[in-house]
């Protein structure tokens, strides 16, 4: 759990690398949901965080997100 609130925490503070390795980590597990449910909760904010990671990847390769076909900010 200490994993994912890492993972939140270094996003806010846009620590990119640290916040993909800490979700990393969240995710790696797996958990009975029935006996784990705040470890599944952390695991589904953990992966929200790695989608926040991912965009942000995305944007230092200046790909612009949203478009069906690849456009770069340099094409605009």
């Amino acid at each position: 759990m200490i994993n994912a609130e890492i993972s939140s925490l270094a996003m806010d503070e846009l620590l990119v690398q640290v916040s993909f390795d800490a979700a990393t980590m969240c995710v790696a597990e797996t958990w009975d949901a029935n006996k784990d449910s705040d470890l599944i909760i952390a695991q589904s904010n953990a992966h929200i965080q790695l989608a926040k990671v991912y965009v942000e990847y995305l944007l230092e390769e200046d790909i612009e997100i949203g478009h069906k076909d690849l456009v770069t900010v340099d094409d605009d």
